[in-house]
C-alpha cells in the first residue's frame, strides 16, 4: 500500500486535561472510520513530549487520509490528555476501549505503560508505548498485544557511551545524577555495563563511574545536588532528570559552571530540547541520543515532508525526535492494517510483526519475539554558538546501527544486568 501523498482537510476540537479530542480526514469519510486513541501529555510540564507526539500523528493521519485513508476508511484519532499520570492513563484507555477504540498509543513514561499494559489482552486491544526506556516491559512485563516504538535503556545509553569511546577516550572520570525510579535505576545500569564494555574495548581503558545522585520526581531546583556533582573527581557526567526538571537543572548547573568543570556533558533524554530552551546558555559539549534529526535525513523523503508539516504548526524548526515516532509509529501500524485487511487486534499484531515502512526516522520494524523498534540510533553533539541566531548549534552527528546495540530478546522473562 502506498502511503505518499499529503492533505491537509482536518477537523480538530481543543483538548483539556483529562478530556477526548479528535482528529480525521474528510477524504475517505464515505466509509466509517477507523478510530485509534492516543493517551499523552497535551497540557502541564510533560506536554513538551505529547504535543510533539501529536504533532507527529497529525500529519501521519493528513497524509494517509488524503491518499484515501486504509482500507477505503479514513483513520480517527482520539486524543486523551492523561498529563503523564498513570491514573489517568489507565481512566482514559477503559473510556476509549468502552467505546470500540481497540488500537492505542500511550508514554512517554514507563510508568505509564505498567499502568495499561496488563489491561490490553482483557481488553482485546494493541497498545503502542512511545518512548519509555524501562528494559521490564519487553522482558518480564512483555505480553502480546504490545509493541514498542522506543530504544530500551541497553540499547540508547549502551550505544552513548560507545560514541563517547570513541569521541572522548580519554574522558574516564564519569558522575551521574538520575531519578529516583525504576527507570532511572535501568539507565544507571545499562550506562554501568556500556563503561564495563565499551571503554576497555575501543579506548583501550578502564573508565571509572560514581554511584549516581538520585532526585526525586517533583524536585523543584537542584543546587544540593549541583553542589555534589562540583565536589566529584570526574571530567564527564550523564543527567536522566526527566521532561521540565531536567531543564531545570541543566539551567541552575549552567548558573554555577557545572560546564566548566566537565569537559563532557551527556543528557540520556531531551534530545535537541535543551537547545530550543536554553539557547546561548546551553551547556558546552553536550552530547544527547536522538530518534531523528532533520538536516541529517535529507536523502529521505518521508523525513523532509514531515519536517515541513512540523514548521508549518510549530513557531521552530528543531523538532524532538517525538514527531518523529508519533508519526512512524502511526505509519506502520496503518502499514500493517492494510497487509492485514481488517482491523481486528489478533490479525493487526500479527501483520504488525512482520510489516516494514519507510519512516521518518529511517525504516520501521518490530522485533518479532518482543516487539522492540528496530532502528538506527542517532548521537548529536552540540552547545552554544554566538553565530548561531538560535544560540545553539549541532557541530555532529554520529549514527549506529540499532540492529547491534539491541539487547537479546527474552520476552516474559525477568531482565538482569
Amino acid at each position: 500500500m502506498a502511503l505518499i501523498s499529503r492533505r491537509t482537510i482536518l477537523r480538530t476540537a481543543p483538548i483539556a486535561a483529562g478530556s477526548l479530542a479528535t482528529l480525521s480526514g474528510r477524504r475517505a469519510a464515505a466509509a466509517d472510520p477507523i478510530k485509534l486513541g492516543a493517551l499523552i501529555p497535551l497540557a502541564g510540564a510533560n506536554a513538551v513530549y505529547g504535543k510533539d507526539i501529536k504533532i507527529g500523528m497529525d500529519a501521519a493521519i493528513e497524509r494517509i487520509n488524503g491518499a484515501g485513508g486504509v482500507l477505503g476508511r479514513p483513520l480517527e484519532m482520539v486524543y486523551y490528555d492523561d498529563g503523564a499520570t498513570p491514573t489517568r492513563t489507565a481512566t482514559g484507555f477503559r473510556e476509549m476501549t468502552g467505546n470500540g477504540v481497540n488500537i492505542v498509543w500511550f508514554g512517554p513514561y514507563t510508568a505509564q505503560a505498567l499502568a495499561v499494559m496488563p489491561l490490553l489482552e482483557g481488553a482485546n486491544t494493541l497498545g503502542m508505548i512511545i518512548g519509555t526506556s524501562g528494559m521490564n516491559l519487553n522482558h518480564e512485563g512483555f505480553v502480546k498485544n504490545a509493541f514498542f516504538h522506543r530504544y530500551n535503556s541497553y540499547m540508547m545509553y549502551g550505544g552513548q557511551v560507545l560514541v563517547m569511546a570513541k569521541e572522548n577516550p580519554d574522558v574516564t572520570k564519569w558522575a551521574l545524577i538520575i531519578p529516583d525510579v525504576g527507570s532511572g535505576e535501568d539507565i544507571y545500569q545499562s550506562l554501568k555495563r556500556g563503561f564495563a564494555v565499551h571503554y576497555p574495548k575501543v579506548a583501550g581503558k578502564q573508565a571509572t563511574l560514581h554511584e549516581p545522585i538520585r532526585v526525586k520526581i517533583g524536585t523543584p531546583e537542584f543546587r544540593t545536588q549541583i553542589n555534589q556533582l562540583m565536589s566529584l573527581d570526574a571530567e564527564g557526567i550523564s543527567s536522566s532528570v526527566f521532561g521540565s526538571e531536567g531543564m531545570t537543572f541543566w539551567q541552575q548547573a549552567k548558573q554555577v559552571g557545572l560546564d566548566k568543570k566537565y569537559k563532557v556533558q551527556i543528557e540520556t533524554g531531551l534530545d535537541i530540547a535543551v537547545g530550543k530552551t536554553l539557547k546561548a546558555n546551553t551547556p558546552n559539549n553536550l552530547w544527547v541520543f536522538t530518534g531523528w534529526y532533520p538536516p541529517a535525513e535529507t536523502a529521505n523523503k518521508v523525513s523532509n515532508d514531515l519536517l515541513a508539516e512540523y514548521n508549518k504548526r510549530s513557531t521552530d524548526n528543531n523538532p524532538t525526535y517525538m514527531v518523529a515516532y508519533g508519526h512512524d509509529s502511526l505509519t506502520a501500524v496503518a502499514g500493517a492494517i492494510a497487509q492485514a485487511g481488517k482491523t481486528d487486534t489478533p490479525a493487526v499484531v500479527a501483520a504488525l510483526e512482520k510489516v516494514q515502512v519507510q519512516g521518518a526516522g529511517g525504516k520501521v520494524k518490530y522485533r518479532a519475539e518482543d516487539h522492540q523498534l528496530v532502528q538506527d540510533i542517532r548521537y548529536l553533539n552540540y552547545g552554544p554558538d554566538a553565530a548561531s541566531p538560535e544560540g545553539f548549534k549541532v557541530f555532529k552527528t554520529v549514527v549506529l546501527s540499532g540492529d547491534e546495540l539491541m539487547d537479546p530478546a527474552s520476552p516474559a522473562q525477568k531482565w538482569n544486568w
